[in-house]
């Protein structure tokens, strides 16, 4: 039985092949580069109570974002205007495998869901792997919270935030077509970001299966752009390392391209991130048009472990070879300045 404050979702009354309905919703894309920081920018927006954040859905079974085509590359098309709405609809009701912990209360959850911290419960994979077999809303790798837990009138109208890495090219398709979005897009300096790749993603991964990704990844993106495929070289030839570099330049350029003089596009460096932390928290919030507190101030001021030493630990680690990778791709782009400050 419904209750009154919690009717069934069904504005507009359109719904796509996975039964979740195509509604409107005003999003933030958080995009960059893994080993970035886009976990932290999540998180921070995670502390407002007007938030719904998502982390990689994109990467969980059959997500309707892995329907749409590569997200490399700024391909037009109706098509992908309708994969697109489609899964963000179903983003924004969702949760996931891959999401965070909510981490404060939010406007959405139910008051005694937030009270006895029952949502913990459901979002809790052993419990759930309970529940589930007697709630069918909680199969699969995206789920539904019960009514008991999420207010879903309160959810339809919070801001979904998705952290979905480095996906330039739907970050400049969505900059030019969809006027409820905002872009995040966090870079880091090349070079902190190859000595924390290698060591977080490389070495776990496996150095064969990361080139030969990164290799096809390449291809494809220079197969769809003649400019960055003259300048990318021979792919075949590369290295690992030069593989995740260029990828590296390619979508940090592309991104920031689109989103020059863009009102609804941030570029956070992450080098301000861990030495201004609570002024980029800030501007971060008011570029999202959410409210700013002293709890959320706090929350943001506990999370912070970096350091300066940390963001330049690279330049000490790295060696002469990757030093002059790194200069291979900072060299004549439009970006070479930003990091001037922090050297």
């Amino acid at each position: 039985m419904s209750r009154t404050d919690d009717p069934p979702f069904s504005s507009p009354a359109t719904t796509d092949s996975t039964g979740c309905e195509a509604t409107p919703c005003r999003q933030v894309l958080i995009v960059g580069h893994g080993r970035s920081g886009t976990n932290w920018l999540l998180q921070t927006l995670d502390l407002s109570p007007l938030t719904h954040c998502r982390n990689e859905a994109d990467k969980l079974a059959g997500s309707p974002f892995r329907q749409i085509q590569n997200p490399w590359v700024d391909v037009e098309g109706a098509d992908l205007a309708t994969a697109w709405d489609e899964a963000v609809a179903c983003a924004a009701v969702h949760w996931g495998e891959r999401d965070h912990l909510v981490p404060g209360p939010k406007a959405h959850l139910r008051g005694i869901s937030r009270r006895l911290g029952l949502y913990r419960l459901v979002a809790g994979h052993r419990c759930r792997s309970v529940l589930r077999l007697l709630m069918p809303s909680l199969r699969g790798a995206e789920y539904r919270f019960p009514a008991w837990v999420v207010n879903r009138t309160a959810l339809a109208e919070a801001r979904c935030v998705l952290k979905l890495n480095q996906v330039p090219g739907w970050a400049a398709w969505l900059l030019k077509h969809r006027t409820n979005t905002v872009v995040l897009h966090i870079a880091r300096h090349p070079g902190g970001m190859l000595n924390s790749w290698r060591h977080r993603f490389l070495n776990r991964k496996g150095e064969d299966a990361v080139r030969a990704a990164s290799r096809d990844r390449l291809q494809l993106i220079a197969t769809a752009d003649e400019a960055w495929a003259d300048r990318f070289g021979d792919i075949d030839a590369m290295g690992v390392e030069d593989l995740e570099l260029w990828f590296w330049r390619y979508a940090t350029e592309t991104v920031d391209t689109a989103g020059a003089n863009h009102p609804r596009y941030l570029r956070i460096l992450y080098e301000d991130l861990v030495t201004r932390t609570i002024d980029v928290a800030r501007d971060i919030y008011a570029h999202c048009d959410l409210a700013w507190s002293a709890s959320i101030e706090s929350a943001v001021h506990a999370s912070t472990v970096n350091s300066s030493a940390t963001a330049s630990a690279w330049r000490s680690k790295l060696n002469a070879t990757d030093h002059e990778k790194v200069a291979t791709v900072l060299r004549d782009p439009p970006y070479c300045h930003w990091w001037k400050s922090h050297d």
